[in-house]
């Protein structure tokens, strides 16, 4: 199951949707292509466990002029390597007449020697009638773990207003443009409306374009409906991808789910969620868990599985179990942890284990926290493929006339290093051997010359027969133009005759 960010999000554990966010099971999710999950066999090789610790904090100020600042620091490390990540995060929030101004400042150091940092400025204007709008700025600039720079810039700005069917209608728009000059635009419109009493119906539609040709469009429509003890939802994405080259591809994806609260109080929720594309491959993802609320916190647990159906009909299957806790005690401490696994056909087995703590910081308002991830995996090492075609054969079988080959060259230069005598026998069987061949050859070369012989006698007796028909014919000719010739004499003399 999946408990995301357990640790960094330790201020905000507790209730139902911190629950939402570490079983997966929160309402429509934003329409993403899904692809086929990995190779398990592949992806999960018997491995040492490894550890990630994090540590962060996060406080808040407030300034004289009535403005806020909220400062967040987080540093990853890796255990077993030692690699080092942090980001830094600085808000100031203003508050004005219609609504407020901020900034916000990034650094953040990578593990590998890459960095950056960023620079936003913002604005939100809320209207009185439930209308509003945005629009910030982005500078950011880095260096790669190559040395090579980078910067880009980001305009965003966007609106809503309540709409005549009892909902919202929203925009958005967002350009990203780099410094080599490549560019992003996304367009999205939403609208939500009420279908009936029970029943709020959204639709939404992005529209993301890039400098080079490419596009991509989602359109997703679905419902909410409140039940007697909770709520279910559906909802179901169609998209397009369009390339530079002008080449599309398409999926679809249904997906659906509710919320139950059961006379115990606890809550009940499952989602299930099933992706097409274009070739006729299908994940499907089924996922349930139960939230039960604690004298101190809250505790959970979970299953899923997922299966890849292929476009020929071949199935893959993984299955996930889940479980976790929160706990807050009275002097403002708290504490979390949970632990998944996921397991594939062959028994391969991937578990996290997540642990961490959350305690007031200790100057001004805000909170410390610190964790540590643990991933483990266990399961049969993956077997080597078995050489049945005849190809596989043959190749083995050249392999092994390579390999004999190989060893008796070895075999006859270690003879004759070791004794004098067999190195000298073996020279003389070379030579004999190679006097054979050499004979062979002679003869063969006697044979084709032979047969050059033969074919050059046969061409003068050709070439002497064409000769003697030229003289046949030109004798025919001859023949014939002197009978002629006598024909006419003796006609004259005939007619004198008469």
């Amino acid at each position: 199951m999946k408990c995301a960010r357990t640790v960094r999000s330790l201020p905000k554990l507790w209730g139902i949707p911190a629950f939402l966010v570490c079983v997966g099971l929160a309402g429509p999710l934003a329409a993403e292509e899904v692809k086929a999950p990995p190779e398990s066999a592949e992806e999960i090789p018997p491995i040492e466990p490894v550890q990630v610790v994090t540590s962060g904090e996060r406080t808040v100020v407030e300034n004289e002029d009535g403005s806020k600042t909220v400062t967040s620091t987080a540093t990853r490390t890796h255990t077993a390597t030692g690699a080092e990540r942090s980001v830094e995060n600085t808000v100031t929030v203003t508050p004005s007449e219609s609504g407020s101004t901020y900034t916000r400042d990034t650094t953040y150091t990578g593990a590998n020697g890459g960095a950056a940092s960023s620079h936003t400025d913002g604005n939100v204007t809320r209207n009185g009638d439930g209308s509003g709008s945005f629009s910030a700025s982005t500078s950011g600039s880095g260096t790669r773990p190559n040395g090579q720079s980078a910067s880009w810039n980001t305009e965003r700005s966007g609106a809503w207003a309540p709409n005549s069917q009892g909902g919202k209608d929203a925009s958005m728009t967002a350009t990203t443009t780099t410094g080599s000059g490549f560019s992003t635009t996304v367009n999205r419109t939403a609208q939500s409306f009420q279908v009936d009493e029970d029943t709020k119906g959204f639709h939404a539609e992005s529209d993301r374009t890039n400098s080079l040709g490419g596009s991509t469009q989602r359109v997703t429509d679905g419902s909410v409906t409140k039940t007697e003890n909770g709520r279910e939802w559906e909802s179901t994405t169609t998209g397009t991808h369009t390339n530079r080259n002008g080449e599309t591809a398409s999926w679809s994806a249904e997906r659906d789910g509710s919320v139950t609260k059961n006379e115990d109080g606890s809550l009940t929720l499952s989602k299930t969620q099933t992706v097409t594309n274009a070739k006729g491959e299908t994940v499907s993802i089924e996922k349930s868990g139960t939230l039960v609320k604690t004298e101190t916190g809250h505790a959970w647990e979970g299953t899923g599985s997922a299966t890849y159906t292929g476009a020929e009909g071949q199935q893959k299957s993984w299955t996930g179990t889940g479980s976790g806790s929160t706990t807050r005690n009275g002097d403002g401490t708290g504490s979390a942890q949970s632990t998944r696994t996921v397991t594939n056909e062959q028994g391969q087995s991937r578990t996290v284990d997540r642990t961490g703590t959350s305690a007031p910081a200790e100057s001004g308002a805000g909170r410390t926290w610190e964790g540590t991830k643990s991933v483990t995996r266990s399961g049969a090492e993956k077997a080597p493929p078995a050489e049945t075609s005849a190809t596989a054969r043959s190749a083995q079988a050249a392999s092994t006339d390579r390999l004999a080959g190989r060893e008796g060259w070895a075999a006859r230069r270690e003879a004759a290093a070791s004794s004098p005598a067999t190195g000298i026998a073996n020279d003389s069987a070379r030579r004999a051997e190679a006097t054979q061949r050499l004979d062979a050859w002679k003869a063969q070369r006697g044979e084709g010359n032979a047969a050059g012989a033969g074919a050059g006698n046969w061409r003068e007796r050709l070439q002497g027969a064409g000769q003697n028909a030229d003289g046949l014919r030109e004798r025919a000719e001859r023949d014939r133009a002197e009978r002629e010739r006598a024909e006419r004499q003796r006609s004259p003399q005939r007619r004198g005759r008469r």
